[in-house]
């Protein structure tokens, strides 16, 4: 196990350059010793107070303009073999949009034909925190629960999202209470504000691969979990690696968002996406028998340089 890891540790580090694969995201000290009241719970914030009331539109053009500023995105498979769905989010001008993707069984990609509407409008005000949301992720723990973390005036902040484990759903009405994490400069290396997170657990190696982007560049490493306590993040943390620049991937301006997951067989396959300088590129890559990305099996970046269709590369 260690050698495999090792050899995919090193595989990720050189195959993603900025990226770093699969990676990334979620902090320390989670506390889940409340639930949350409403079943509108949604982007990890309850919104049966909000007074604008929330719809349901088609395309995001229908919320925002074309010159909207992407802040934050999301992306986490959920569900179970034969039922699984891709639950997508996205913070624009500082505002919460969501929406639900079912995986095709026969190919073991997102059917976007059949996704649904986006829903919102979710406020920022009503997550923990002041200030402009800088970055927000999901990363689905042994499907035991949904790790939700974002990073909010370089406060960063966490809670859990039970999982039903007959539907492999999360729970939202069971929801756990925020928690303050660290600060920007507490939690990694760098200068700079946090920009952007995200994360992928390989459940071949208990393990989560992380990065933080500040200032440009990304930060990365592996963070053991405890299966008996997901809340337990004490033991088989890494020292941070990097940094790596940004001239490692296409485009141009600061990184505003990134997200990464990973698709089940017969795809076996991550795909990747990234926002920068208003523009949204996206890529594929094909993991090899060991679950690990083949990164001589990648699809070109491929630049959306408006805010719709996006529907993936398939």
């Amino acid at each position: 196990m260690a050698k495999n890891k090792s050899s995919s540790n090193k595989s990720i580090v050189i195959g993603l350059g900025f990226l770093v694969i699969g990676i990334i995201a979620s902090y320390r000290y989670i506390t889940n010793n409340s639930s949350a009241s409403s079943s509108s719970q949604v982007l990890g914030t309850n919104v049966s107070s909000v007074s604008t009331p929330l719809t349901s539109k088609n395309s995001r053009d229908e919320f925002f303009s074309s010159s909207s500023v992407v802040n934050a995105e999301s992306e986490v498979l959920v569900g179970k073999p034969g039922n699984y769905i891709l639950l997508q989010r996205y913070w624009v001008d500082q505002v919460g949009i969501w929406r639900e993707i079912p995986i095709d069984n026969s190919t073991g990609r997102p059917n976007w034909d059949k996704s649904s509407p986006w829903h919102g409008r979710v406020f920022s005000d009503y997550l923990p925190g002041s200030g402009p949301i800088q970055a927000f992720d999901e990363i689905n723990e042994y499907g035991v629960a949904i790790l939700q973390s974002l990073w909010r005036n370089n406060l960063g902040y966490t809670r859990l999202v039970p999982i039903d484990s007959s539907t492999g759903m999360p729970k939202w009405d069971e929801a756990g209470m925020w928690g303050k994490t660290k600060t920007v400069p507490e939690m990694a290396p760098g200068t700079g504000d946090a920009q952007a997170l995200s994360g992928i657990y390989y459940p071949q190696y208990g393990s989560i691969m992380q990065s933080i982007v500040r200032g440009n560049r990304s930060y990365w490493r592996w963070e053991k979990l405890n299966p008996a306590n997901i809340n337990d993040w004490a033991t088989g943390s890494e020292a941070w690696h990097g940094p790596t620049a940004a001239n490692g991937i296409p485009g141009s301006g600061d990184i505003q968002s990134m997200s990464e997951y990973l698709l089940p067989a017969p795809a076996n396959l991550m795909h990747q996406t990234f926002w920068r300088g208003g523009k949204r590129y996206e890529r594929e890559v094909q993991l090899n028998s060991s679950g690990a990305p083949d990164w001589s099996k990648q699809t070109p970046w491929a630049v959306l340089d408006s805010w719709q269709p996006i529907k993936g590369l398939n």
